[in-house]
């Protein structure tokens, strides 16, 4: 079983996908997301979201800011997104 990742902004509709990995730009560095990640939340800096998707292909979304929180395998990302 993968995370299951919501993305959510202001300005666009809720995008989901199954992940492996994410790599997130928090307010204090990078970090990474697995499988059985602790509950977490965290604020989010600019940057990158990767995410490396169940099927093996990778993908990213520029974000200018935002939260995200981590809860038993599922995580939600609020997050100002670059256009």
């Amino acid at each position: 079983m993968a995370l299951a990742v919501e993305i959510m902004a202001p300005d666009s509709k809720v995008t989901t996908l199954d992940a492996n990995y994410i790599s997130v730009p928090g307010s204090d560095g990078l970090f990474g997301i697995l499988k059985g990640h602790a509950p977490l939340l965290a604020e989010l800096g600019c940057g990158e979201i990767r995410f490396e998707r169940v099927d093996g292909n990778s993908e990213r979304v520029s974000v200018k800011g935002g939260f995200l929180l981590v809860k038993k395998d599922k995580v939600l990302i609020l997050a100002d997104l670059n256009n």
